[in-house]
C-alpha cells in the first residue's frame, strides 16, 4: 500500500498491476480475526478393533484482518497480518504486528473519513455460528512405512472461521450499498 493526500495504491504480493482507490470512494471497513484450530492424530495400523495412538498434536493460529470496500471497485481487500509489508507505515512502523496492525486500522479509518467501521465482528462471531457453522474439514497425510511389517496413518482435522467473517464481512458491505 501507498498513502498520498487523496489516493490510496494498492499491490497485491506477486502482481505487476497496480490500483489506485480515492479515500472519498472507501464506504466499509470490517475487522476481525480470523481463527483456525489444526488437531492432528498419527495412529499405527494394527490388526486388533483399534488403532494405537503414536502421537497427538493441537496448534492454534489466530490473525487479525482489515476487509475494506469500495464504491467503484466489486472487489474486497483484505489486509491480513501475516505476508502484508507494513512499510507504508513509514516512521509510523512498530516491531510487533498487532501494533502495526492498529495503527493501519487507525490510519484507514482516518483517511476514509467517509466509510463506515464495523469492528463488531468479533463479539457476534458465536452469534454467526448458528447461521454460519465452522465445518471442520478432515485431511490424511497418507500411508507411511514406519519399519517392515508397520504402517501407520496421519489425519488432521481443521476448524477455521475464514469463511465466516468473508460472508459476514460481503453481507455488512451488501446491507451498506442497500441502505
Amino acid at each position: 500500500m501507498k498513502f498520498d493526500a487523496d489516493v490510496l495504491t494498492t499491490q497485491q504480493a506477486g502482481a505487476v498491476e497496480q490500483t489506485n482507490v480515492s479515500w472519498s470512494d472507501i464506504v466499509l471497513i470490517v475487522t476481525g480475526r480470523l481463527f483456525e484450530t489444526r488437531f492432528e492424530i498419527k495412529e499405527r495400523m494394527t490388526r486388533k478393533a483399534e488403532n494405537e495412538i503414536l502421537d497427538t498434536s493441537e496448534f492454534f493460529h489466530d490473525e487479525f484482518v482489515i476487509d475494506f470496500y469500495t464504491a467503484t471497485h466489486s472487489a474486497t481487500w483484505r489486509v491480513g497480518a501475516e505476508g502484508f509489508d507494513f512499510s507504508c507505515l513509514g516512521r509510523d512502523k512498530a516491531l510487533l504486528v498487532n501494533e502495526n496492525m492498529r495503527k493501519l486500522r487507525e490510519l484507514l479509518i482516518e483517511r476514509a473519513s467517509n466509510a463506515q467501521v464495523d469492528e463488531s465482528y468479533t463479539r457476534v462471531r458465536n452469534l454467526l455460528e448458528l447461521a454460519w457453522t465452522t465445518q471442520p474439514e478432515t485431511q490424511s497425510s497418507g500411508w507411511r512405512r514406519e519399519r517392515p511389517g508397520k504402517l501407520s496413518i496421519g489425519v488432521s482435522t481443521i476448524r477455521s472461521n475464514e469463511t465466516q467473517f468473508t460472508r459476514y464481512s460481503r453481507l455488512r458491505y451488501y446491507l451498506t450499498n442497500r441502505g
